[in-house]
Formats: C-alpha cells, structure tokens, sequence
C-alpha cells in the first residue's frame, strides 16, 4: 500500500454533503469535521479490504508493506525514530491490521515485530531498536 486511500473531500458529493449538514443546522466547522470522519472511515475500510485480500484462510501468509508516513509505527519504533513533522499520523488507521496480528499472549506480535524502511532506505527490525 503506497499510500492511505483518503478519498478527496471536494468532490461535488462531499461538497453537497458538507452543504446539507450546514443547512440542517450544522456549523460550517462542524459539518467539516464530520464529512472528514466520513472520509477516514471510508479509507480505513479499503485499506482493511487490501489487507484482508492477502490472508484468506488461517494457514495463509503474506507481507504487507506500507510506504504512506500517516500510517502509524508499531510503539517501539518511536523512541528511536523520531516522527515526521509535516505528515499528520492517523492512530486509528493501525486497526486495518486484525487484533490478532496486532496483540499477542505468548510473544511480540506480528505488528511488534514489523520491520521498517527509513526515508533514507535503511532497514530497521525490533532487535535493531
């Protein structure tokens, strides 16, 4: 996934949209703000539906790589990598990835244990931090 598939918000239905909550009595920030929510959750359900393409059944694998510097990092990774301060990160984003690949009882999970690209192309895994 090269990038987090944010829909545009001026599209001329998003634009009718934000124009019909205002006229139901929305403030202009406020209707913002809502067709914005919209919009995530819109990204976060393709970008679930990319993921899910690549497990199927429980004995399948696959690698997912994630090149857009909004997607959040496993916590263990922002200590030693400091966070891009021109790109907004969208926590709630990390939930495209199922809880079981993100929690586990006996060891790190598979997110814990995700290997990192630098923007200078240095590779960077768990047992590097």
């Amino acid at each position: 996934m090269s990038q987090i598939p944010f829909g545009r918000v001026d599209t001329g239905f998003n634009l009718a949209m934000a124009l019909e909550l205002q006229r139901r009595g929305m403030s202009a920030d406020r209707a913002q703000g809502t067709l914005h929510a919209i919009i995530r959750a819109r990204a976060a359900r393709k970008a679930k539906q990319g993921f899910g393409r690549g497990i199927r059944g429980p004995a399948d694998s696959f690698t997912f790589w994630i090149g857009d510097v909004r997607f959040p990092r496993p916590a263990i990774y922002d200590a030693r990598l400091p966070a891009n301060p021109q790109a907004k990160t969208f926590a709630t984003m990390a939930y495209i990835i199922p809880r079981r690949f993100r929690q586990s009882v006996a060891a790190p999970s598979a997110w814990e244990q995700a290997t990192l690209f630098t923007v200078d192309g240095r590779r960077i895994s768990r047992s590097e931090v």
